[in-house]
């Protein structure tokens, strides 16, 4: 058996978080998880740090939403899976915590896996899933850029509020809604 970090990290993942997720319509593709709604895609991609090793792997949470209508902002296949970095709207599970922070968790060969899995399963049920979830319908997607304080990136506000909700031309001839 491999004792490595990544190897530990990619089986933790796979046997303790990835039942999580899949009780709840969830597929595993490596690191990232989707799931398919009728309008798009959610997104759950568990992201290693670059500077990991083989003695200890950084992962933070990504999450995304990928809505079919808006598939050509990022000349994308609506039918595939989208990494996370295609997603129209995107953050990290960070900016859900309280206080609101970049994190990243530790893997290594003395890392107490089930006491990781206490602490990610309700961050990504509670925190992760309820957004993707909210912004998975483009009324959903619409509704959460409109907050006064909107959490997460959308790609090209502009094009998205085209394709979802054309409104009168604006003075640059773009189409766009009124965000308040």
């Amino acid at each position: 058996m491999n004792a490595n970090a990544p190897g530990r990290f990619s089986r933790w993942l796979s046997t303790d978080i990835g039942p999580i997720l899949r009780a709840r319509g969830w597929t595993k593709t490596g690191p990232t998880f989707h799931l398919r709604q009728p309008q798009g895609w959610g997104v759950v991609n568990f992201q290693k740090s670059p500077w990991g090793s083989r003695d200890e792997t950084r992962f933070t949470i990504n999450l995304g939403v990928a809505l079919d209508a808006l598939a050509p902002i990022f000349d994308r296949d609506p039918a595939k899976k989208p990494p996370s970095s295609m997603c129209e709207w995107s953050d990290r599970i960070g900016s859900f915590l309280e206080p609101a922070r970049d994190t990243w968790w530790i893997v290594n060969g003395g890392s107490d896996l089930e006491a990781l899995t206490n602490e990610i399963g309700p961050v990504v049920v509670d925190l992760a899933l309820p957004p993707i979830n909210e912004r998975l319908t483009a009324e959903g997607f619409l509704r959460a850029m409109r907050l006064d304080n909107p959490v997460g990136q959308v790609g090209y506000p502009w094009k998205v509020l085209a394709l979802l909700d054309p409104g009168p031309d604006d003075t640059r001839g773009r189409k766009n809604a009124p965000l308040a």
